[in-house]
């Protein structure tokens, strides 16, 4: 069954195509539009997510999106599969269901050398670790 893409509002429409199946809105990140900004603005290139844009966000027609760039229409399904295959991939994906908020938390959790309780770490411990 094919889902229209204007079916869903973006960006649960783009989310939609990437998953290839309908994931209910709890289990994706709460800030799933900031989420999706910051892989688009780190982790993808300009033209993929200027396509993706266009296709998701603008509801244009694969055929305008190819007049557009003077491009095929098969290219521009190339680029728009790739960029969602990048999407896709743990290190992307993990943002769309986690939500950066809960990355970089967890990150600087990790970054803290007591655990992230925000105390300071006993010399008796730091005594037996190596020098960096």
């Amino acid at each position: 069954m094919t889902v229209s893409i204007k079916e869903h509002p973006y960006p649960y429409n783009l989310v939609y195509q990437v998953f290839g199946r309908e994931i209910p809105r709890e289990e994706l990140a709460p800030d799933l539009d900031e989420s999706l900004e910051y892989v688009f603005e780190t982790l993808m290139n300009g033209y993929e997510v200027f396509i993706l844009i266009l296709r998701f966000l603008c509801h244009m027609k694969i055929r305008e999106i190819a007049e557009y760039y003077g491009l095929t229409e098969g290219r521009i399904r190339q680029i728009i599969q790739g960029a969602e295959f990048k999407l896709r991939h743990p290190s992307r994906c993990r943002y769309l269901q986690q939500g950066c908020a809960a990355i970089w938390q967890q990150e600087r959790q990790l970054e803290q050398p007591d655990g992230g309780s925000g105390q300071e770490m006993p010399l008796k411990q730091l005594a037996g670790r190596p020098a960096i």
